[in-house]
């Protein structure tokens, strides 16, 4: 089988769910008729993974991307041969193919992910004090100094920055960043799907 666009688009998006986290399994429910029904018991991002199936799961395993394990169906409405979840582990074959994407083919299924702009500012203005927020800014490749007037308020340089990471595609970057400095906000909660 030949790796094809909709493998890397899939690799991409465990890949943004998991991290680099070799270790992790993710849960995806299905609903009876094959589509995603929530990953991990969340479902607030599943625009993420529209386009999985039982049979791309198992594409991605036969590729040697993935280890993934089908839990059968039970239940009202769904068939023996019906998937309830299938367990999925990231095998280090995908992250040595996501290292070899093109920027557009990373990029490809990051455009449908939204983010709550105005509750991210609150929730970094509320989380990190603005030093805090200037090192951020230093560590992701931002250049705070550049992009925002030293007059503004500290609300009003979040939002700057927010405005230039949108523009540039590096929102989910930060929201990434912040999670893993204050873990325990609820970052995620900001997906829109």
């Amino acid at each position: 089988m030949k790796l094809t666009q909709r493998h890397l688009e899939a690799i991409q998006s465990l890949i943004w769910y998991v991290g680099d986290d070799t270790g992790r399994r993710v849960t995806i429910d299905w609903d009876p008729d094959g589509t995603p029904e929530s990953v991990d018991g969340e479902t607030g991002f599943l625009n993420r993974f529209d386009n999985f199936s039982p049979k791309l799961l198992d594409e991605l395993a036969g590729l040697k991307l993935i280890e993934c394990v089908h839990e059968e169906g039970t239940g009202l409405g769904r068939q023996p041969t019906d998937y309830n979840a299938s367990i999925i582990q990231l095998l280090p074959e995908a992250f040595m193919v996501a290292s070899e994407m093109t920027v557009e083919q990373a990029d490809a299924r990051h455009a449908p992910i939204l983010l709550d702009t105005y509750r991210f500012k609150e929730m970094l203005t509320s989380s990190f004090n603005r030093e805090e927020f200037i090192d951020l800014c230093h560590e992701l490749g931002l250049g705070f100094d550049n992009l925002v007037p030293s007059s503004a308020t500290y609300p009003t340089q979040v939002a700057a920055i927010l405005d230039y990471a949108r523009r540039h595609r590096r929102l989910f970057e930060v929201c990434r960043a912040a999670q893993a400095k204050r873990p325990a906000y609820e970052w995620l909660d900001l997906l829109k799907g």
